[in-house]
């Protein structure tokens, strides 16, 4: 008995909305994770539709290295908000007091 999915029954392409009821994901972090380049891009249709490959999706969410790609952009994107937040030149070091 074959175990690959029977894509005859079910859309062959997904667009956002259907993408993160399926996998249970937020739509702005679904897009956060297409531009990272962590799944993969839409295919467009004219100017305002992207619908996405369910295959694609399906093999991409199956990928054992899914965890640890999207570990390593939660730390980057951590890094960068710290930057943001501290700016780029923050010492690890508080300013010194001035005397009274």
């Amino acid at each position: 008995m074959s175990t690959q999915p029977d894509y005859r029954s079910e859309p062959f392409h997904l667009r956002a909305r259907e993408i993160t009821f399926r996998y249970g994901i937020g739509r702005s972090w679904f897009r956060e994770l297409v531009a990272a380049g962590i799944l993969p891009p839409p295919f467009k249709y004219g100017s305002r539709m992207s619908v996405w490959s369910r295959a694609a999706l399906d093999s991409a969410f199956s990928d054992p290295t899914l965890p640890s790609k999207i570990a390593e952009h939660n730390r980057k994107r951590r890094e960068r908000r710290k930057a943001r937040h501290f700016g780029k030149s923050a010492s690890a070091t508080p300013p010194a007091r001035l005397a009274p």
